[in-house]
């Protein structure tokens, strides 16, 4: 099927511009990496293999023209050679690769080869790591898999605010709205008392405390706290 074609069959739930057949095309563009994205398979695909990849697997015909012109970009993204450097050369990234979801996994300490399931770690210790305890060398990490077939690869996703704080600080956080909370109501439905108003002095200090060590700062009207 022809992308000229392709817009009178294609679901219609996908936003698109009937008059660019380009739009058709379920691509998105990831600008870290220089990658080209399917956004219905979330997976990254190979600037030569987006032709294939758009015919088998979606019904739709491009060309290299109709590729950029979705991805609305001047030059080609990663190709085959250029992924299969990269994925060889790194095995983690600061940053999660946008359109690939990333799931739970586990990494070896030692060379940092990820995997999602802990058994395919134990081999790779009895491969490369026989002299090592395994146990203490494996950890708990955040994967992604970039591409299909064989360039398929795990690579570790370092960033922890993609999502949010960390569930331990969000936690204390919590914790700590939930008592400075707690003693301005006490302090509002209750006569004024010294116990009560060294509470909620203390809580709101404790809060003061946060806020500046989040920006770095240890001093509260020039005393050290």
């Amino acid at each position: 099927m022809s992308l000229l074609n392709a817009e009178h069959t294609r679901d219609n739930s996908r936003p698109n511009d009937t008059n660019d057949p380009a739009s058709l095309l379920p691509l998105s563009f990831d600008t870290t990496y220089n990658l080209a994205i399917c956004s219905d398979c979330c997976i990254a695909v190979p600037f030569e293999w987006i032709g294939t990849h758009m015919k088998e697997n979606h019904g739709l015909k491009c060309n290299s023209e109709q590729i950029l012109a979705r991805l609305r970009i001047a030059n080609k993204t990663k190709t085959v050679e250029e992924a299969q450097k990269w994925i060889t050369d790194i095995l983690v990234i600061q940053k999660a690769i946008e359109g690939i979801p990333v799931i739970p996994g586990f990494a070896c300490t030692s060379c940092q080869y990820s995997t999602p399931k802990k058994d395919t770690l134990y081999n790779h210790f009895s491969a490369k790591h026989r002299e090592e305890n395994s146990s203490k060398s494996i950890i708990e990490c955040r994967i992604q898999c970039p591409f299909k077939g064989r360039l398929m690869h795990y690579i570790q996703v370092k960033d922890i605010t993609e999502d949010g704080p960390e569930p331990a600080e969000e936690a204390w956080k919590l914790l700590l709205n939930a008592a400075f909370n707690e003693a301005v109501e006490d302090e509002e439905r209750e006569d004024s008392s010294e116990d009560q108003d060294l509470r909620l002095m203390n809580t709101f200090i404790a809060k003061i405390r946060y806020v500046r060590c989040s920006h770095k700062l240890l001093t509260v009207d020039g005393i050290f706290i």
